[in-house]
């Protein structure tokens, strides 16, 4: 008799906690990032992705990931991107201070205004695993010409070992890559380090359009 009185309430907290573990388990990736003003933003049309720096990752890796940027910014529409052109000794030396964290808005300034850029995109690879289970972090930032300041920002360590990175992997790679995914293609994603990280710069550049 004391189970049956009690056995509602212990129906709606067994009804709670697997609601609770359902939202706990197809919650959003949570990814560090600053957004400007919208009028900041307004003015960015004109851009640049400067070489990813980090030398925790192969020079192979970073090459990859700095076309994935230019691509995936590409592809989105909200910016023509402009690609990299040869630059002098003083320019490279410019870039290679800007890659190590030492940034003179100054100078990035002027390379912007030579270029006829609005912004430029800096990045680094700040962690990488290139095997199972793949991990990748990265840290970006856009300076407009502009304002001289920061008009965005993001860092992020993708680990696909935590449940709730392959969760939101799993969700870019079906809504993204292939319409009909099959649970051995949404492993392939964290197989091939190559498609993790293309995954993680699309999620990195998701934050454009959240505030």
């Amino acid at each position: 008799m004391v189970v049956s009185k009690f056995s509602p309430l212990l129906l709606l907290l067994a009804l709670f906690s697997c609601r609770a573990r359902d939202r706990l388990l197809h919650r959003e990736l949570d990814i560090n990032h600053y957004l400007a003003d919208e009028r900041d933003l307004e003015s960015v049309r004109m851009v640049m992705v400067l070489p990813l720096d980090g030398e925790v990752a192969p020079q192979d890796v970073r090459e990859h990931v700095t076309r994935t940027f230019v691509r995936e910014l590409a592809e989105e529409g909200q910016f023509i991107v402009k690609p990299l052109p040869r630059l002098s000794d003083e320019e490279n030396l410019i870039l290679y201070s800007e890659s190590k964290g030492r940034i003179d808005t100054k100078e990035l300034v002027d390379l912007c205004k030579r270029f006829h850029l609005d912004a430029v995109i800096i990045g680094r690879i700040t962690s990488y695993q290139d095997y199972y289970p793949p991990r990748i972090g990265l840290r970006s930032i856009m300076v407009s010409v502009h304002s001289g300041g920061i008009v965005w920002a993001a860092d992020m360590v993708f680990n696909s070992a935590k449940h709730i990175t392959r969760q939101d992997a799993i969700r870019y790679y079906e809504g993204t890559l292939i319409a009909d995914a099959s649970n051995h293609g949404r492993e392939m994603i964290f197989l091939s380090p190559r498609e993790f990280s293309e995954y993680a710069v699309a999620r990195l550049l998701s934050t454009l359009h959240q505030r």
